[in-house]
């Protein structure tokens, strides 16, 4: 069915927005072209968008679905540590550079991940597993965290690996003061961290709801949606509770 000019305009303002998140360009992109836009050269995708939409693509934008499309069509953000970092980094909202290490924050880290999982369970089959972490992501992303202190992360991060035995914890457990300390640290942390996550998906949700797609169901939709917003609604209820706990 051919797009309006409203239509047309809306897209072309998302596609330019920097701030949009990498699934609502990807989005974009697979409603207008298909799943074929994965064996494309992004040169070609580029002049496509700008043909059709008038869209003067940001360098970071281009990024962004560049670094959703590796993870849909290979395993390399889930077993280089080169790419995990810079398609979190991406994903995040930084552009590619590869002459510099921008070592990841653990929310960059837990987005990133998040964002990921979310886009590939959408195109898993059913009785397909997901993909796996290598060892050497996974020893990473736990420098990532014990670097922030962190070492009782959020479950999706629960994939690090610690190069301690023993976290920063179970070392402190001859000192109570200093291990109260920590321990409260563990749950202030770990709750910023659930709502920052919380906050990012009612966030996704949103801008995906508004997009101007052609290829969805409806009901479908409206079913994802309750659902990704409920969890989400719930991760940040959790912080507040966790907050009100401690004062």
């Amino acid at each position: 069915m051919p797009r309006g000019w409203l239509e047309k305009r809306k897209i072309r303002e998302k596609l330019e927005d920097e701030e949009a998140f990498a699934t609502s360009l990807l989005a974009l992109c697979l409603d207008a072209y298909g799943t074929e836009v994965f064996d494309w050269d992004p040169r070609t995708l580029w002049i496509s968008l700008s043909e059709d939409y008038g869209v003067d693509l940001p360098s970071i934008n281009k990024d962004k679905i560049q670094a959703l499309t590796l993870a849909y069509t290979t395993n390399l953000p889930y077993v280089s540590v080169e790419a995990f970092n810079h398609v979190c980094n991406v994903l995040s909202g930084s552009e590619a550079n590869f002459r510099v290490w921008d070592l990841l924050s653990p929310e960059e880290a837990l987005w990133g991940i998040y964002e990921m999982s979310l886009n590939v369970a959408v195109d898993r089959e059913k009785d397909e597993e997901p993909p796996e972490f290598s060892h050497e992501v996974r020893l990473y992303l736990g420098t990532i965290l014990e670097n922030d202190g962190i070492f009782d992360p959020p479950d999706i991060l629960r994939v690090a690996e610690f190069r301690s035995a023993e976290s920063g914890l179970e070392q402190l457990v001859d000192d109570p003061v200093l291990f109260n300390a920590v321990y409260d640290k563990q749950k202030t942390d770990k709750a910023d961290l659930l709502e920052f996550l919380g906050r990012r998906l009612l966030a996704l949700m949103q801008e995906l709801s508004d997009l101007p797609l052609q290829d969805r169901d409806p009901e479908q939709w409206a079913q994802f949606r309750e659902a990704v917003e409920s969890k989400a609604r719930k991760l940040v209820e959790e912080h507040t509770s966790a907050v009100s706990t401690r004062t």
